[in-house]
């Protein structure tokens, strides 16, 4: 099954997005050498920011980042468009994460950002809140109740096998404005909340028809398939970017960084390394 978003409509007044990306999360992980939990946790972040670039209001791109004070202090996920997605840990973080003991907490309260870039504004929105937990669905969660006030929930399994990635896995239920408390979508997204709350989220692992999932999560509503678009990871560097930025950089610390007439630098996302030669960038 090739990674894709689908996103439902449901008769009564339900907003629905399901994702699949087991081979995209393989991917990103895999560029930051992230194995066992910190892969794992990684994978969930994808997956929600996936979901939450669903809310988006046209062209653009939402970064999803997270930050704490253990292990793993900080990763950021951007979701691009429609359905592409790259994410990054820094150097120290990555170095602590492959050099992880097994034993020690990885994560724990902190703080999530959501920045929204859209296409047609000039400004970003951005919003920053403490949470008590930075697990991803739980953050995404919290964000969503407490900046956004949306009345949804969202639900990640991303499972491992094997010390590879099996499945990843997310689904975004979302109370449209005219459902009634009384109605039967409603009804399930309250029990979903709940059981998140409750630290007994449903698993989605097993399930790999979009609509039988859905089925089984919000059963009694009809479904309308609105739109299914591949995901994928997708990182805009190229080595124009990087000379463009680099010659913001005043002369003489640009002599100071090349090393025999060479600018090196390696993208914080895909890891991609390039050298600029210095007369490019002067």
């Amino acid at each position: 099954m090739n990674d894709h978003i689908t996103r439902y409509a449901t008769t009564d007044h339900l907003a629905i997005a399901v994702v699949r990306c087991t081979d995209t999360v393989t991917t990103i992980t895999g560029q930051h050498g992230l194995t066992g939990e910190p892969q794992q946790i990684m994978g969930e972040a994808i997956t929600a920011t996936l979901l939450m670039g669903t809310r988006l209001k046209g062209p653009g791109v939402l970064n999803f980042s997270l930050r704490c004070e253990q292990a793993f202090a900080h990763l950021r996920i951007d979701a691009i468009g429609m359905g592409s997605v790259r994410g990054m840990v820094t150097e120290s973080v990555r170095e602590q994460l492959q050099n992880w003991n097994g034993v020690d907490q990885l994560i724990g309260e902190g703080e999530v950002e959501v920045a929204k870039q859209l296409q047609q504004e000039a400004q970003p929105y951005l919003s920053r809140i403490a949470v008590d937990d930075i697990r991803p669905a739980w953050a995404a969660n919290r964000y969503l109740a407490t900046s956004e006030q949306v009345d949804a929930c969202v639900l990640v399994d991303v499972r491992l096998k094997g010390g590879v990635v099996s499945e990843a896995t997310g689904v975004y239920i979302e109370r449209l404005p005219g459902a009634d408390e009384e109605d039967s979508g409603v009804q399930q997204l309250r029990r979903h909340q709940q059981a998140f709350i409750d630290g007994k989220p449903m698993g989605l692992a097993g399930d790999h028809d979009d609509d039988g999932l859905i089925k089984r999560l919000v059963p009694g509503s009809e479904l309308v398939n609105l739109h299914t678009y591949n995901v994928g990871f997708h990182c805009p560097c190229s080595r124009e970017r990087f000379i463009g930025s680099l010659r913001g950089i005043d002369n003489k610390q640009l002599h100071e960084l090349a090393e025999n007439g060479l600018l090196k630098t390696t993208c914080e996302f895909c890891r991609t390394e390039y050298e600029i030669p210095l007369d490019e960038v002067l």
